[in-house]
């Protein structure tokens, strides 16, 4: 049996234990997913952004500064028909394939989930969902 009140429907239970008309409420929510897939996601680690970050991850002074000295100073070139260009220096994106670049990229992106507020963020890898749900039609118009 089916009964209805203004917009939210009730459902009865099917429980015949003797409560007449047993009903249960249901909640009707609005939520809001934005899914995040970086491209070339190694890419997008900036150095002076990483090496600014706190280090609660047990990192030592010691290991951040021979992190820092990993990723600074770093050039890039390119080779076109045989013509090396000159070096331009590489303050974004670490190498994909590399230990150091995996670990680089994990402590980016890591704190996501503690600078997003009133949603809830699930991460893997590269792959990033972060999820809002309201029960007040009001909250997610905007």
């Amino acid at each position: 049996m089916v009964r209805s009140s203004s917009n939210t429907p009730d459902f009865d239970d099917g429980n015949d234990s003797g409560r007449e008309g047993a009903t249960h409420r249901l909640m009707l929510t609005r939520a809001l997913a934005v899914y995040l897939d970086l491209a070339r996601a190694f890419d997008t680690v900036n150095h002076p952004l990483l090496l600014e970050k706190p280090t609660p991850h047990g990192i030592n002074c010691t290991a951040h500064d021979w992190f820092k000295c990993y990723l600074s100073n770093r050039t890039q070139q390119v080779c076109i028909g045989g013509q090396l260009s000159a070096p331009a220096p590489a303050t974004i994106g670490v190498s994909q394939g590399s230990i150091l670049g995996t670990l680089a990229f994990i402590l980016f992106i890591n704190d996501l989930p503690k600078t997003v507020k009133y949603s809830e963020v699930h991460m893997y890898a590269d792959d990033t969902v972060v999820f809002f749900s309201s029960d007040s039609p009001d909250t997610t118009k905007d």
